[in-house]
C-alpha cells in the first residue's frame, strides 16, 4: 500500500494524498534536509556493473518495506 503523507507533506503543511513533482520539487528548492524517510539524490546512478547492484537500486528496493506500519 502506498503512502499518503509523507516527510515532504509534513514540511509543506499538505494534507495526505499522492506526492507530486511539485512538493518535491519544492521540498528541494527549501532545501529540506535528509532524514530517516527522506533520502535525495542529486543524479542517477549509473547502470549495474558487472552483475554488482548500486546503491540507488538498493534504496529503491528497500523503500517499501520501510514504509510497512
Amino acid at each position: 500500500m502506498a503512502r499518503t503523507w509523507t516527510r515532504l507533506h509534513e514540511h509543506l503543511g499538505c494534507p495526505p494524498g499522492p506526492l507530486t513533482f511539485d512538493m518535491v520539487r519544492q521540498a528541494a528548492a527549501d532545501n529540506l534536509e535528509e532524514s530517516d524517510d527522506l533520502d535525495w539524490k542529486e543524479m542517477l546512478p549509473q547502470p549495474p556493473r558487472d552483475g554488482r547492484w548500486n546503491e540507488f537500486a538498493k534504496d529503491v528496493a528497500a523503500s517499501p518495506r520501510s514504509c510497512r506500519a
